[in-house]
């Protein structure tokens, strides 16, 4: 989704196995992926329990993505049985309806 890079920028940061102190960190950024649980032909599903701040921070990312490279999708983020039932129901609705 986003391409790794080299930073040109010096980075100093705590490394668990090595102690308490701060260290150089790699220039080297490696390229950030996101793949969404189900994928139809106008629908996108992540089904999710409990979203991290890794994730918000993924599926923001991917949504610009998205948006960016003009693909249409209908998002969908049930985190339940009783949403993933609405989403179904939206879903079919839609495509009863030729908007899907």
């Amino acid at each position: 989704m986003f391409e790794g890079f080299k930073s040109d920028n010096d980075c100093y940061e705590p490394d668990k196995r090595k102690g308490s102190e701060i260290y150089p960190k790699s220039k080297t950024l490696q390229k950030i992926s996101y793949k969404p649980d189900f994928v139809g032909k106008d629908f996108i599903i992540e089904t999710k329990g409990i979203a991290s701040d890794v994730f918000n921070l993924r599926f923001k990312l991917f949504k610009k993505y998205l948006n960016d490279n003009n693909l249409k999708y209908d998002l969908f983020i049930p985190h339940n049985q009783k949403q993933v039932d609405m989403c179904i129901k939206i879903i079919l609705n839609k495509q009863e309806k030729g908007v899907l």
